[in-house]
């Protein structure tokens, strides 16, 4: 899949991947960080 896209876009979307997979980590990391937080605090109080 990567050699296609790598095709399509050129060299470009190697530099467009790396930023794309820390973006997308973050957000599975943080959502539910966040989610859980506001949870355990609001219900702590």
């Amino acid at each position: 899949m990567s050699q296609l896209v790598i095709r399509w876009i050129g060299t470009d979307a190697l530099f467009i991947a790396e930023p794309a997979s820390w973006l997308g980590a973050m957000l599975c990391v943080f959502l539910p960080y966040f989610y859980y937080r506001k949870k355990y605090l609001k219900g702590g109080s």
